[in-house]
């Protein structure tokens, strides 16, 4: 899909850094979803690591429900 930017406005072009080949539209439509879901994960640990949980048991549970709620939201 082309979308073009309104008149006097110069275009974005936006470059996606990856290793997976993409060559075409669905291709690059794919990549960004899993980028998408990368970026809940990574904000899902940091998370997890900002509660300072001392005790190992209290992490490791807290750990197991974040992730079981980010793949039911997936």
């Amino acid at each position: 899909m082309s979308r073009k930017s309104p008149a006097g406005v110069e275009p974005v072009q936006w470059r996606s850094l990856t290793t997976p080949q993409v060559t075409t539209l669905e291709q690059g439509r794919q990549t960004v979803r899993w980028y998408r879901m990368r970026w809940i994960v990574e904000q899902l640990f940091r998370r997890i690591e900002d509660s300072q949980m001392e005790d190992a048991n209290c992490f490791t549970k807290l750990a197991i429900v974040g992730l079981i709620t980010a793949t039911r939201s997936m």
